[in-house]
């Protein structure tokens, strides 16, 4: 190989090394983006389950974690459905003037336990929704659902008991679609779902109690 050769056969070695090393630099940087992102939302996660665990009473778990998830995870709309069975400890909504005065208004609603089996289904795992005109009337109010263009349906259950159902509503319609990871999720819905089951046993507890007096 004469030294002409030689040197374009350096020059072509080199520019596909450059080019190598930019697309590795491109896919390190995607992993450390990645992996930093994954780490916020798992600090974000910590932090609503820490708080979730804190919560007073079944009222303010509702109220709270609503509020929690739609700031640290910036989403349109965070409401609860559950069984009906906890309407005798949460009450229904007032009225006061014509005007509902509650603050449960539009972030809970109650659903019969055959509806809840099918928001369940068979795997358990959240329904995702995405490219929606609005979102499901069952599960958002009429102040909310038009904002939502994507939505994913979280069951709530503990020990096989279908408790309720948490429901987030973006307004990005890619938000929640299917292949959305979940795993987040379906772990914030264990620990809803196990602080529900005691707040709800401490609820039979006391009207228990007050009835024994």
């Amino acid at each position: 190989m004469n030294k002409r050769n030689v040197e374009l056969a350096r020059k072509i070695v080199n520019r596909d090394l450059r080019k190598d090393n930019f697309v590795l630099r491109e896919k390190l940087t995607f992993v450390v983006q990645s992996n930093q992102k994954n780490y916020e939302i798992l600090q974000k996660f910590n932090d609503v389950g820490d708080r979730i665990l804190k919560c007073a009473d079944l009222r303010s778990l509702v109220l709270e974690t609503s509020e929690m998830i739609r700031k640290e995870f910036a989403i349109s709309a965070v409401t609860f459905c559950l069984d009906r069975r906890f309407e005798k400890y949460l009450g229904k909504q007032k009225v006061e003037n014509g005007e509902l005065n509650d603050a449960l208004f539009e972030r809970l609603f109650y659903m019969d336990r055959e509806k809840l089996a099918e928001m369940r289904g068979a795997s358990g795992l959240p329904i995702l929704r995405g490219d929606l005109e609005h979102g499901s009337v069952d599960h958002f109010g009429f102040r909310l659902f038009r904002r939502v263009k994507s939505e994913a349906i979280v069951p709530l259950f503990h020990l096989g008991d279908n408790i309720g159902t948490l429901n987030l509503g973006c307004n990005t319609p890619s938000r929640y679609r299917s292949g959305t990871p979940v795993d987040f999720l379906t772990q914030m819905a264990k620990i809803l779902s196990l602080t529900i089951s005691i707040h709800e046993l401490k609820s039979q507890l006391n009207d228990h109690v007050k009835n024994v007096n």
